[in-house]
């Protein structure tokens, strides 16, 4: 799998399924994270900056501009705050690979409005491919392919 490598980290404000936690866990056990790139919003970028950090992963948070939402968690390196969508874009520029927590498994048809599937997008474009279905992995070509797998969260 991927080493010594920066992740980039998007999700849903809401809470994360189990099956996403279990999934970033193994996750964090399988894959060499040197770094987390997250927005720091309530929801899945705090539960992954809880992991990371029990992980003794680096973390960089890449805050939003708006409070509503926003953890103020204790990163080793904090962005300037700006826009979600200008935030979103630097998360993935930063980034090896992306991984992404959606609240719905189904893509939405209207992506344009903000969020993790806009997000997703942005690592579509990036050239960053897609690993597993319940919490989505985007990751440059030049990285080795790992084995892909598709997870649905009946409950999520």
């Amino acid at each position: 799998l991927l080493k010594g490598t920066s992740a980039g980290f998007t999700g849903t404000r809401h809470p994360i399924t189990a099956l996403q936690r279990q999934m970033l866990m193994w996750f964090l056990c399988e894959v060499d994270v040197r770094e987390l790139h997250y927005g720091d919003c309530t929801g899945a970028d705090y539960e992954m900056f809880m992991l990371c950090t029990s992980f003794e992963v680096y973390t960089v948070c890449h805050p939003p501009d708006k409070y509503t939402f926003r953890m103020f968690t204790v990163a080793d390196e904090v962005r300037l705050e700006k826009p979600y969508l200008e935030r979103n874009m630097n998360i993935v520029a930063e980034s090896d690979f992306l991984v992404a927590c959606p609240r719905e498994m189904i893509e939405p048809g209207d992506i344009r409005r903000g969020g993790t599937w806009t997000t997703v997008g942005y690592a579509r474009l990036a050239g960053q491919g897609r690993l597993a279905e319940s919490s989505y992995v985007h990751r440059r070509p030049e990285h080795h392919r790992s084995r892909a797998s598709a997870i649905s969260d009946p409950d999520g």
